[in-house]
This record gives C-alpha cells, sequence and structure tokens, in this order.
C-alpha cells in the first residue's frame, strides 16, 4: 500500500490545476500520510482521531477543488473587469 501511495503522490503534479507541487510539497504529503512518530502511530491515524482535522479533511476532499476553482474564476472576472 505503501509503494501505492507514494506512485499516486509521484503521478500527482498539482491540486485543482492550480498549485504546482514541488518535490518538498510531495516529500511533505508521503510523511503525512506514511510518516509515524516514536510510539509507531501514524500521522494519517492521528489526523483521523482529531475532529477538527477530520472534518477540514472532508470538506477539502468533497468541496475543495469546487472552492477553489470559485475563487479562481472570481479573480479571473475581476482581473477582466480591472482591464
Amino acid at each position: 500500500m505503501a509503494q501505492k501511495i507514494i506512485t499516486a503522490i509521484d503521478s500527482q503534479s498539482d491540486i485543482a490545476n492550480t498549485f504546482e507541487l514541488e518535490d518538498e510539497d510531495k516529500q511533505m504529503i508521503a510523511y503525512g500520510i506514511l510518516g509515524q512518530d516514536q510510539a509507531g502511530i501514524s500521522n494519517l491515524s492521528k489526523a483521523l482521531n482529531d475532529p477538527q482535522t477530520l472534518v477540514k479533511m472532508m470538506w477539502f476532499a468533497l468541496k475543495g477543488e469546487e472552492a477553489i476553482d470559485s475563487i479562481n474564476e472570481y479573480y479571473k472576472d475581476q482581473i477582466s473587469k480591472a482591464r
């Protein structure tokens, strides 16, 4: 499973066609998913057990790309109007 996650991260070049993922970003994502503390508890497990983080993760998973697209469209429209 870890190799599948690494492959998925490596194949992702951006988020929502807006934010380019640098190697440092990809490493951070991999550590967030696969990393563990000294007690062997995974970072992802900690995130999923924190209600506030879980709510944010779910919102971004369900609506994040749509929200980013809406913000991009708004700013493109404002720039067009300003010209």
